[in-house]
């Protein structure tokens, strides 16, 4: 059987005085460079759940500018 799991999140950026700055998180588990991302909760929508990770994640209130695609794996 095969589980679907579905995760939301974003690419978050700031442009700062010295160039555009893009945050990134370090995975707990395997120590790799991602964006913040996580499970969206029953009843969340996937722009809420991906407002929440983002802070859950890096502690930033972030707004939403556009979608930026869809990853299947």
């Amino acid at each position: 059987m095969i589980k679907r799991i579905f995760s939301a999140g974003g690419i978050v950026i700031r442009q700062e005085y010295d160039g555009l700055k893009i945050l990134v998180t370090q995975h707990s588990g395997h120590l790799g460079w991602d964006f913040p991302k996580g499970h969206i909760e029953v009843g969340e929508s996937s722009k809420d759940a991906a407002l929440r990770e983002v802070m859950e994640e890096t502690g930033v209130s972030a707004q939403i500018i556009k979608k930026a695609g869809d990853t299947k794996y």
